[in-house]
């Protein structure tokens, strides 16, 4: 994920998204992906831009995966 760029979303060897997706039940770590998906968006205008909507494409994209896997559709193609 983003912890390509910050090192510091690691450390200890597990990514922030790994302990949550861990710790959380399906529907509660979807619902932590399209928050952030809405969080992004919403203040793109007003804070950090394309930055912004670039982190909403990966949290969209990380739904995506999700949920695709819920309905058994599979991994996406690109």
């Amino acid at each position: 994920m983003m912890s390509e760029k910050s090192g510091y979303y690691d450390v200890g060897g597990l990514s922030t998204l790994d302990i949550l997706q861990a710790k959380l039940s399906e529907d509660e770590y979807r619902g932590f992906l399209l928050g952030n998906v809405f969080k992004y968006l919403s203040r793109h205008k007003h804070k950090n831009g394309v930055e912004d909507i670039q982190k909403a494409f990966v949290y969209l994209d990380l739904y995506e995966k999700e949920y695709r896997r819920k309905i058994g559709l599979g991994e996406c193609v690109d």
